[in-house]
């Protein structure tokens, strides 16, 4: 679904089972996880990424972005991470 645009769409009896994305709601941002690349906010970039990314340039996505992201990655790496278990099953 990477750039589908689901305004106004009815989902009502979709079954989304093996969807592989993990919603996340932490405060102003959202954070979409899944297998090899998570959104949060508008930002997109794969898990690899995400995990080496220093805190100088996550400071320049937003002006809470840090503060933000200290308080929230483990959570995020948690929710990465449950993805690699499932591919090693």
């Amino acid at each position: 679904l990477r750039g589908a645009d689901l305004r106004g769409a009815d989902l009502r009896r979709a079954d989304l089972r093996e969807a592989k994305t993990m919603v996340i709601h932490l405060g102003q941002y959202i954070a979409y996880v899944q297998p090899d690349s998570t959104r949060i906010g508008c930002q997109y970039h794969t898990n690899d990424e995400w995990r080496k990314f220093p805190d100088e340039l996550i400071s320049r996505m937003a002006s809470d972005a840090l503060e933000w992201w200290t308080e929230n990655k483990e959570l995020i790496f948690c929710a990465m991470d449950s993805f690699e278990v499932k591919k090693d099953n």
